[in-house]
């Protein structure tokens, strides 16, 4: 480790792994700079990490869920928002809720930051000290910061080569080397282990050592969003979401910006309960409360849920659930909020969330 200033903030990129198994890449930088990096495991080994830097203002920018309150077979607003405008670059959100298995005990993230004793409030004043950890996502970071119409596709996923996974990462290393150039501009190669990482993407001969280097190339990524967050502010970043169901902080374009305020903005869909009484909207609805998307029509009695108007007895004629179902999937991952809602009504969001993960996206 680099010494760093006491004075200086300290931007921690962190890959964090779902599980306490899996690698996990963290990343310091100061001073623009990257001073650090590497992989880890366990709980343990992150804070044994973190602790040199803990002593001065530091912002930890995580890819990993950090604030999880919604039921199993939901997702966050913060996700499905990020999906819709970002869903037709192939950025769209993992959906997460509590009925996933990572999150049985408690919410990772979460009990990091307590442990660290850092805010997860996202809502800072530009260039002023802090402690805090705030949730991001690179793959739309990317898209908005290089300029991209998709994402790239290093990550291993099915009939994706290993020359596609390496030309992929190599586009990676040549963006993040020139943020020397950026507004702000941040040096990776001061780093002590960027030419070892730039060698193993030439070297490496199987998909496995391709992967040995993606957790750290994220942490990267993470650190640099904190630190153009922590820049900028709102000027050129949106928090999408909230501290009470959970957001992601993100760089935005002045297109992607206006998309984004767009749809925080949409006007919630007002529930009758049963005993005819409105529920209360929160205070802070129109800030970035959650929404609901507005309902796909039902399908008329007697009829055929997929829409094609045929006489059922059940609620599908037979094989056109899988076809109501692959069209609302596609739908959802182009970016339409009300498909991934119908997904959720009809209890298919597992199918969507298998298909996000897969990274099949047509």
């Amino acid at each position: 480790m680099s010494k760093v200033r006491g004075w200086e903030t300290v931007f921690v990129g962190i890959d964090l792994a779902w599980g306490p198994r899996n690698r996990t890449g963290v990343v310091a930088a100061a001073g623009g700079s990257v001073v650090d990096s590497r992989t880890v495991v366990s709980d343990d080994q992150i804070c044994d990490w973190l602790d040199p830097y803990m002593g001065c203002p530091v912002l930890v920018a995580i890819d990993a869920p950090l604030i999880v309150r919604n039921p199993a077979g939901t997702s966050r607003p913060c996700d499905r928002k990020i999906s819709k405008v970002f869903g037709a670059s192939h950025a769209g959100a993992h959906s997460a809720n509590l009925g996933l298995a990572a999150f049985s005990d408690s919410v990772r993230a979460e009990r990091l930051a307590r442990r660290l004793g850092l805010s997860t409030d996202p809502y800072i004043q530009p260039g002023q000290p802090v402690r805090r950890m705030i949730e991001v996502y690179p793959h739309p970071a990317m898209v908005s910061l290089f300029g991209l119409s998709y994402t790239l596709k290093y990550k291993a996923k099915r009939g994706r080569s290993m020359v596609d996974r390496r030309q992929a990462f190599a586009a990676l290393i040549a963006h993040l080397e020139r943020l020397t150039i950026s507004d702000p501009p941040l040096s990776v190669a001061t780093a002590p282990r960027w030419d070892e990482l730039r060698d193993s993407l030439v070297v490496a001969t199987s998909d496995g050592q391709l992967d040995l280097i993606e957790d750290e190339l994220d942490a990267y990524m993470c650190a640099y969003i904190g630190f153009y967050y922590w820049t900028h502010g709102a000027s050129r970043c949106r928090v999408v979401g909230d501290v009470e169901t959970g957001y992601i902080v993100t760089p935005v374009t002045p297109a992607i910006g206006a998309a984004l305020d767009a749809v925080v903005l949409e006007t919630p869909v007002r529930r009758v309960r049963k005993d005819g009484v409105v529920p209360r909207q929160s205070t802070n609805a129109v800030r970035l409360a959650p929404t609901r998307a507005r309902q796909i029509a039902p399908t008329p009695a007697g009829q055929c849920g997929c829409g094609c108007g045929g006489p059922v007895r059940n609620r599908y004629r037979p094989g056109h659930d899988a076809r109501h179902k692959e069209g609302l999937i596609r739908a959802a991952l182009a970016g339409q909020v009300e498909a991934e809602t119908r997904l959720t009504d009809l209890g298919w969001s597992k199918f969507l969330e298998s298909r996000r993960a897969s990274g099949r996206w047509g």
